[in-house]
């Protein structure tokens, strides 16, 4: 899709080097600390860095406080390397979403 992307606009897409992601996270990570807002990224443990913390996006511990019943039976293991959730299942279907975001995973 970056290719057909690039074809069609000219827009390239580039991955840049990791110290520059970061830097560009933990400016990101002021901005959004300035509203109460928290950075954190999923599965990147290399971005890990100063105010930019480590996503939880299905939080067993979260889960347990807001249900205030245990769930021990959950597994802490993620579903993919350096995944910091609790284990989950996808409830979503890919190939259903009309908006066909050139970055987005759900329309692979």
């Amino acid at each position: 899709r970056f290719a057909a992307l690039r074809g069609q606009t000219g827009i390239e897409v580039t991955d840049p080097p990791v110290e520059e992601k970061r830097a560009l996270l933990c400016r990101m990570a002021e901005l959004s600390g300035a509203h109460g807002i928290r950075l954190d990224v999923c599965c990147q443990g290399e971005l890990v860095s100063g105010p930019v913390g480590k996503a939880h996006c299905v939080d067993i511990d979260r889960l347990q406080a807001l249900s205030q019943a245990p769930l021990a039976h959950v597994s802490r293991k993620g579903t993919r390397k350096e995944c910091g959730c609790s284990y989950s299942r996808d409830i979503g279907a890919y190939h259903t979403c009309s908006h066909e975001c050139v970055y987005c995973y759900a329309n692979l």
